[in-house]
């Protein structure tokens, strides 16, 4: 569900250094923020945040899952985010927890799918299926090569 503009504050959680999100600015315990120029909704900024933020609400406790899963952390969730965008030609991808504590993200592609999850110390692991053949790979550069030549 995106916001429709209005300011949404989130609370920072145990552990985290994020500490609020609002309608227009996404701040770090340690001062940094990420500001948005345009609305909340339509922006690719504000569009990121509130995906990321709508994947790990529920997923910021030990054992979220029931089955013993890790909590995802902050920085994992800013590896992400800087990932993005940084790369402004990468579509968002549809985001989700792994019960390892990774940020998983998500690309359906022509003829297949791409996946890949970053951890805290942002590195990265992907791999995907696109016509028949499966690949995987840990370097961003070649996560961005397969992402593009995949026509995302």
């Amino acid at each position: 569900m995106r916001n429709s503009g209005a300011s949404v504050r989130y609370n920072h959680y145990a552990e985290s250094n994020i500490s609020e999100v609002t309608g227009k600015e996404f701040s770090l315990e340690n001062g940094e923020k990420f500001k948005q120029e345009s609305d909340f909704a339509s922006d690719r900024v504000g569009v990121i945040i509130d995906d990321i933020w709508q994947a790990v609400k529920d997923s910021l406790e030990s054992d979220w899952d029931g089955y013993g899963a890790l909590p995802v952390n902050a920085e994992t969730c800013k590896h992400a985010l800087n990932f993005l965008l940084s790369n402004p030609e990468i579509p968002v991808p549809n985001f989700g927890c792994e019960p390892n504590g990774r940020m998983g993200m998500e690309w359906i592609v022509p003829n297949g799918g791409i996946a890949a999850a970053f951890d805290s110390d942002g590195k990265i692991t992907f791999g995907g299926v696109i016509n028949s053949k499966m690949f995987s790979g840990k370097n961003i550069d070649d996560l961005l090569k397969k992402l593009i030549s995949s026509g995302v």
